[in-house]
């Protein structure tokens, strides 16, 4: 008859399966919490992109009809300035024409 002594087994692989199950167990854990935090600021940076696009559609729109033709005539006489049908630009002088090439 075989008598089984569990005093004398070496359990010492058991032991030590068992901890790195633990410690992997915590492990993807604190890697699940990393990637639900990370997605929860791609999100939050996503819609900070998608506002940012709105209020940039809205000053393009106004920058648009601020340059309207119609719309820059009635600024520009708001502003008291008047149109020049025959401007006379400056003449640069022949010994600096190098400077403007």
């Amino acid at each position: 008859m075989t008598f089984i002594d569990f005093k004398k087994q070496n359990n010492y692989p058991i032991v030590i399966l068992s901890i790195l199950a633990i410690i992997s167990f915590v492990f993807m854990v604190v890697l699940y919490n990393q990637t639900v935090n990370l997605n929860y600021s791609i999100g939050q940076i996503k819609n900070q992109i998608t506002q940012s696009q709105a209020h940039t559609d809205e000053i393009q729109t106004q920058i648009l009809s601020i340059l309207n033709s119609s719309n820059a005539s009635n600024e520009a006489k708001k502003m008291g300035l008047i149109v020049d049908n025959n401007p006379q630009y400056l003449q640069a002088n022949s010994r600096w024409a190098f400077a403007f090439q």
